[in-house]
């Protein structure tokens, strides 16, 4: 029996502990490190179709501006708990960049929002949580270049600009008034490279 006891045990360290460690790092690095840009829109008295609206985004980014490097994901978001209500999301994912997108119901209108940011970078988490050294050591290995901005920015923008096109199409399908400038302007939240 113990040795039953210590075979169960040894499994589950050759096993069972990798793919816990592994689960986590991959959950963690589909969450946002820091939202740079934020955006929303709730238009009363109209009713919109969520699905329709994530694929025409989906079609846009693929077929028609063929933005490289791309990949979507659709995740559930809970309220406080697991049992409580929840909400589909689009993830529109580019190397360390992710706009995730909402669109849904509220009362009798219907909301959507988008939020920009960077992924969580698990090593670098680690990195940064070296005691004395770790936020010297993270500036210095992971502090972004120009390059890297302008292609989070690239990115960005060009989601950004597939969701309002997507937002216009439907809204002149309904007769609704098109959004003002105002309207369309984003949030900006952070302006630093890191």
């Amino acid at each position: 029996m113990g040795e039953l006891f210590i075979l169960a045990v040894k499994a589950f360290l050759y096993f069972g502990v990798p793919w816990i460690v592994i689960t986590f790092v991959i959950k963690i690095s589909k969450e946002f490190e820091h939202i740079h840009r934020t955006w929303h829109h709730l238009q009363f008295d109209h009713q919109f179709n969520t699905d329709e609206i994530y694929s025409a985004v989906k079609d846009l980014i693929e077929s028609k501006y063929q933005l490289p490097a791309v990949r979507f994901e659709e995740s559930t978001y809970y309220g406080d708990s697991f049992f409580s209500e929840n909400r589909r999301y689009l993830k529109v994912l580019h190397r360390h960049s992710m706009v995730l997108l909402f669109a849904g119901q509220y009362g009798t209108g219907y909301f959507v929002s988008w939020r920009a940011g960077d992924t969580v970078n698990f090593l670098q988490k680690f990195v940064a949580s070296i005691p004395f050294i770790g936020e010297k050591l993270e500036k210095l290995i992971y502090t972004k270049s120009y390059y890297q901005l302008d292609s989070e920015d690239m990115f960005t923008d060009a989601v950004r600009q597939c969701i309002m096109e997507v937002i216009d199409s439907m809204t002149k399908d309904k007769g609704i008034r098109p959004l003002s400038e105002f309207e369309r302007r984003p949030i900006q939240l952070q302006t630093s490279g890191n």
